[in-house]
């Protein structure tokens, strides 16, 4: 499987808006990689329930280990 990470470019939308475009990645049998700011948890949620938890790479924008670890929890139990 390939991995495709897009970036999105300054004055440009952020990379993980993009829906549209990771649902096609997906499709396609690649992995899509989704960062930038605001990929917090309440993101992820959402982007899980529209991509699904197959070749979606999270690179979330944390401050905290504490942040990270929340969302890591999530991911194991909803994945």
């Amino acid at each position: 499987m390939g991995i495709i990470s897009v970036d999105s470019g300054d004055g440009q939308p952020v990379n993980h808006s993009w829906t549209d475009l990771h649902k096609r990645i997906i499709a396609a049998g690649c992995a899509t990689k989704l960062y930038g700011p605001g990929l917090s948890l309440d993101r992820i949620k959402v982007l899980h329930r529209e991509l699904g938890p197959r070749g979606v790479i999270y690179c979330p924008d944390v401050g905290t280990r504490a942040e990270l670890e929340e969302i890591m929890t999530w991911l194991e139990r909803n994945t």
